[in-house]
């Protein structure tokens, strides 16, 4: 349900955001590094100090960051740059993968290049988002070449492909329900409405930009845009319908 994937999105978003604020940064978020654990009790919210998002149904699952021994400590990098210890290219942003120098003051923003390719990953039920990149071109859906594949690297079209890569996952989980008549999977009870894509897409656009200086500062911050729905009913009605637009 469009809500626990919301909440799990949230509950990176702060563990990393907290990270960065103790002068640590992660340097190697991904899905294999994202622990999921059950608790009944658990109901997703915004946090406390922005308008929240009551959910009607609890969620149970709370999204814990772990793996944190590449992970750099500011306080102990000389100089105005910082050393990576390890990285995983396909979460890697680009500063990264070409060995750039990279400012202390920007660093922690690789964490959210890297959590805004997890977030896709979440948004698709756990499909990464250069497979799904490979599937399909933003204007034709047809397969990406190799060469294609490199190029995104190297351009802003990376939030192109992943905004388009969100709303076509839906459409294709629809497909799938329509053409055999039954409901495959659980997650596909709610399709994502205009308005929920929209909101989806403004949010991995303020992470996955090429350049640092135009991606969030703040993972909470790129999360923002659902602060602009007050309440759960202005957001989700039944079956997932959105009743009111932001």
């Amino acid at each position: 349900m469009v809500e626990a994937k919301v909440g799990l999105c949230q509950d990176i978003a702060r563990g990393l955001d907290a990270l960065h604020a103790h002068g640590v940064v992660h340097s190697d978020i991904k899905m294999s590094n994202v622990l999921i654990t059950h608790d009944a009790t658990r109901l997703v919210s915004m946090s406390s100090s922005e308008p929240s998002i009551r959910c009607t149904r609890d969620s149970p699952f709370t999204a814990k960051i772990a793996d944190f021994g590449s992970s750099a400590v500011l306080e102990d990098c000389e100089g105005e740059n910082a050393e990576l210890i390890a990285r995983t290219d396909n979460y890697a942003a680009l500063e990264v993968i070409q060995g750039r120098p990279i400012r202390k003051v920007d660093i922690h923003k690789i964490d959210i290049y890297s959590a805004g390719l997890v977030f896709c990953e979440i948004l698709m039920d756990g499909k990464g988002f250069w497979n799904a990149a490979a599937e399909f071109n933003i204007n034709n859906y047809e397969p990406l070449k190799p060469e294609q594949m490199l190029e995104l690297r190297f351009t802003d079209r990376v939030v192109e492909v992943a905004k388009a890569a969100i709303q076509q996952h839906e459409a294709r989980t629809e497909g799938i329900i329509t053409e055999l008549g039954e409901r495959i999977m659980l997650w596909s009870e709610i399709s994502y409405t205009p308005v929920q894509i929209e909101v989806f897409q403004e949010i991995i656009g303020t992470c996955l930009r090429l350049d640092p200086d135009d991606r969030a500062d703040s993972l909470m911050a790129a999360l923002k845009p659902w602060h602009k729905v007050t309440t759960v009913e202005s957001l989700v009605g039944v079956n997932g319908k959105i009743k009111s637009s932001i």
